[in-house]
C-alpha cells in the first residue's frame, strides 16, 4: 500500500513539476474559466434563486477542473508507465473499491445521458458540450483495464475522471435547468445579466 501511495506521489510530483505541458486532444480546459465566471455572475446578482444558480454552476466547475486535473495525470503517466515502475499488488479491498467505482462512474453517465437526450439546446452550454463531456467520460471507462487485471494508477485515474465528467454533467443540467426557470419567471433581463 505504501508502495502504490509512493508511486502516486511521485507521478504527482512529476505532473506539477517536470511535465512539458502540452495541449490533451479533446480536452477543452478553458471551458472551466467560462464556466466560473458564469458563477460568479450569478452570485453577483445576491437573489436566492441566483445564489442557487451560482451554487449549481460552481459545483459543475469544481467537478469539472478535478476531471481536468485526472486528464493532465493520465496525458503525463501514459508515456512514462513503463520508466517508472508500478506495484501491482492488489487486495480484494481494492478490486472491490475498483468494480464500485467503476459502477458508480458509469450510474452517473448513463443517467447525465437519459437527461441529456430528453433537453433541448439550452442556454449557456449546448449540445454539442454536452455530449462531448459525455463522450470524454465514456471513453475512459471503456479505455480502462478489464477490471480483473491488476490495480493500476492508469487505471484509477480514468474511472475517477470518468466519475467526475458524470458528476460535472450532473451540476451543469440542474445549472442549465436553473437558469432556464429564472429567465422563465424573471424575463429577458436575466438572460441578459447571465450572458454578461
Amino acid at each position: 500500500m505504501e508502495l502504490q501511495r509512493a508511486y502516486n506521489g511521485a507521478i504527482d510530483v512529476g505532473v506539477t513539476h517536470f511535465w512539458n505541458r502540452s495541449p490533451i486532444p479533446g480536452v477543452h480546459a478553458d471551458e472551466i474559466f467560462t464556466l466560473y465566471k458564469r458563477a460568479w455572475s450569478a452570485y453577483q446578482r445576491g437573489t436566492p434563486q441566483d445564489r442557487l444558480l451560482a451554487e449549481r454552476w460552481a459545483r459543475a466547475v469544481k467537478h469539472l477542473a478535478i476531471a481536468l486535473c485526472h486528464e493532465a495525470k493520465m496525458h503525463y503517466l501514459e508515456p512514462r508507465s513503463k520508466v517508472l515502475p508500478e506495484p501491482s499488488v492488489t487486495s480484494q479491498a481494492q478490486e472491490a473499491a475498483t468494480r464500485a467505482a467503476h459502477e458508480s462512474a458509469l450510474a452517473l453517465l448513463d443517467a447525465a445521458s437519459e437527461r441529456i437526450q430528453k433537453s433541448s439546446l439550452t442556454p449557456g452550454v449546448d449540445l454539442d458540450t454536452l455530449n462531448r463531456l459525455l463522450n470524454r467520460g465514456r471513453t475512459h471507462l471503456e479505455q480502462s483495464p478489464p477490471l480483473t487485471a491488476p490495480f493500476g494508477l492508469l487505471r484509477q485515474q480514468r474511472i475517477q475522471a470518468a466519475h467526475e465528467y458524470g458528476r460535472a454533467l450532473e451540476y451543469l443540467l440542474l445549472a442549465v435547468e436553473c437558469e432556464a426557470e429564472l429567465q422563465k419567471a424573471n424575463g429577458p433581463a436575466i438572460s441578459r445579466q447571465a450572458a454578461a
